[in-house]
């Protein structure tokens, strides 16, 4: 499924379009729909250096791959003109547990489940958090890493209070793959791809690059960038920008990376009617992502 999700509040449009984001362009206008695909696209831009090898990935029905994520998010926030509390966002701790399920002709499918959840909070809110452990799902790639399909069933149980902020996890699954490019590549090589995401009323354009520092024809290493830019229409009016930056090293038997690293920062100007007056809220955000695998 594609992730389609509608909502009214003006809160949740701006933390759901800092989910990957860096403040390079503050309150750009929204770029043009025609500019960004609703399928992901992957344009090698460098082929890199001798030897080129290709990258298509290569599990086996079975493997288990066990990963321990870590996110910290800092949100500041203004309606109006006025300072406003933001939601409470402590540092969380994931388990995630991921099985290959299948290895199609060109898809891979692999079966996922939340075995760890802790945060950082008081104790009736790290409760509330921890209510999302035992959650599970799919995630279906093509054999070069381009998302397909996915969901994510939370389970019984789970607090409502932190519904909202975990259902973006669904969102952010394609982000746990990496796209990878469909000729043979080397040290040095140079791929992007652009896709989007509506959320909330809100369409949004990311445009990764990806740059292969290393490669062995099994293993890689690779640095990443991404821009994020609203794009024109939907309910509400959104300007905005955002970069993030990283590094994944991995190897092909996986559709995720073995570990990653990711920091951006990000600022959104959302916009809409409200009883006949006009309501802006800004938001910036800085995020910091580290996934790792479980030894």
């Amino acid at each position: 499924m594609r992730y389609r999700t509608t909502g009214t509040a003006l809160a949740a449009v701006c933390l759901a379009a800092t989910a990957c984001g860096g403040s390079e362009d503050d309150y750009a206008d929204p770029i043009a729909a025609s500019e960004c695909s609703d399928q992901p696209e992957v344009v090698v831009t460098d082929t890199g250096a001798e030897p080129r090898r290709p990258m298509r990935l290569t599990p086996t029905v079975g493997d288990t791959t066990a990963v321990d994520v870590q996110m910290a998010m800092t949100t500041e926030g203004e309606m109006n003109g006025r300072a406003v509390s933001a939601p409470e966002s402590p540092p969380i701790e994931l388990g995630m547990r991921m099985t290959v399920e299948d290895v199609r002709a060109d898809e891979v499918e692999i079966s996922f489940v939340y075995d760890r959840v802790q945060a950082d909070a008081e104790p009736a809110v790290a409760e509330r958090v921890r209510s999302f452990q035992n959650s599970s799902g799919t995630l279906v790639t093509t054999r070069q890493g381009v998302f397909v399909d996915g969901d994510l069933q939370l389970a019984p149980g789970t607090d409502p209070a932190v519904r909202s902020v975990m259902d973006q996890l669904e969102r952010q699954m394609a982000d746990l793959t990496i796209p990878l490019p469909g000729e043979p590549v080397g040290a040095g090589a140079e791929w992007e791809v652009t896709s989007s995401v509506e959320l909330y009323g809100v369409k949004l354009c990311n445009v990764a690059t990806y740059r292969l520092t290393e490669f062995d024809g099994t293993t890689y290493v690779m640095e990443t960038a991404t821009k994020i830019r609203p794009v024109e229409g939907g309910v509400y009016e959104v300007r905005g920008s955002g970069h993030a930056e990283g590094t994944s090293t991995g190897d092909l038997s996986s559709p995720i990376a073995r570990s990653a690293e990711v920091r951006g920062n990000t600022e959104m100007s959302v916009s809409a009617q409200t009883g006949g007056d006009e309501v802006t809220q800004e938001v910036r955000t800085s995020m910091i992502v580290e996934l790792e695998e479980r030894a």
